[in-house]
């Protein structure tokens, strides 16, 4: 969602980004609130990164446990943060305040 539906409020950046974190995305000039609904098109999203870095995971061979598992969330991480963070039509919010 790049705007608000009930006073046209551009999301910026950063209010994408706090969504993730809080999991609703608040307009800061009318205060509503959207959350966004599971589709089909984020689930093939996370099934895909989390398939490649698995398969990434298998060719990269550390010697200690730890650091394998830090380098598999370096990598997992930002990728399933980047759908949300990033404002297209796939998404679709539901408002609920």
């Amino acid at each position: 969602m790049k705007n608000c539906i009930e006073c046209n409020y551009k999301f910026t950046f950063k209010d994408r980004l706090k969504s993730t974190l809080r999991g609703r995305l608040k307009c800061k000039d009318c205060k509503s609130e959207y959350r966004e609904k599971p589709s089909i098109y984020s689930f093939i999203y996370y099934f895909l990164v989390l398939f490649i870095v698995m398969m990434l995971e298998d060719e990269m061979e550390f010697q200690n446990s730890i650091l394998d598992m830090v380098a598999y969330m370096i990598v997992t991480v930002p990728a399933l943060i980047l759908f949300s963070i990033v404002p297209h039509r796939l998404h679709r919010y539901k408002k609920i305040n």
